[in-house]
């Protein structure tokens, strides 16, 4: 925990020490919007296949999904 305090620390004083960016605060704000509409978060795929037989009852379905969250 110590060390993990050390290390924080010692991030906090080196990001403290960076140069600003020079852009406008509008300019930056506009930046994260679009860079936030561009992000994927999740991405799905769905493939499913549906048979279905009304005079035997017969329903067969098939379902799958896979993605990434």
């Amino acid at each position: 925990m110590r060390r993990f305090l050390v290390c924080g620390s010692l991030l906090c004083v080196l990001a403290s020490c960076a140069k600003p960016s020079g852009l406008p605060p509008e300019q930056v704000l506009q930046n994260a919007a679009r860079a936030s509409q561009e992000l994927q978060s999740a991405r799905y795929t769905l493939t499913s296949a549906f048979v279905s037989k009304t005079d035997d009852r017969v329903t067969d379905m098939d379902l799958t999904m896979e993605g990434v969250l």
